[in-house]
């Protein structure tokens, strides 16, 4: 099982998903944390590496820990855990980040990681954060 920590970025009910160089899915910002950091430095760390962004510190929110198959294989188990937050500015991909998406319910979940189509997607809604 893969462990990671992931940060659900919303503007105007619109949920932030990054295409990741090498990956067809889109998936939620964030990753595995580094031997010694926690779980908000690792988001932190993350989020600058992937958006070229600093998080809003005081947004920052746990909402739930999702499991699912992975977007590179879909033979292995990732567990996220999500954080709601709110970000700096305006995001740039930078590193392995090919493109920025804005989604909503609408989107067509073909284009969604299993984990983001099947878990994280519908709890937001559900929550009434993206529409």
């Amino acid at each position: 099982m893969i462990f990671k920590h992931g940060l659900a970025v919303i503007r105007d009910g619109k949920l932030l998903l990054v295409k990741k160089k090498g990956v067809d899915l889109l998936i939620t910002p964030g990753g595995k944390p580094e031997k010694g950091e926690n779980n908000i430095e690792c988001i932190e760390r993350e989020i600058m590496e992937e958006l070229g962004t600093k998080i809003e510190m005081e947004s920052i929110e746990l909402f739930g820990t999702f499991e699912d198959v992975t977007a590179e294989s879909g033979n292995e188990t990732v567990r996220i855990e999500m954080y709601l937050g709110r970000i700096k500015g305006n995001p740039k991909p930078s590193r392995e980040i090919e493109k920025i998406f804005w989604i909503d319910s609408k989107t067509n979940p073909s284009k969604l990681s299993p984990i983001v189509r099947n878990r994280i997607l519908p709890a937001l809604i559900r929550e009434g954060y993206v529409k």
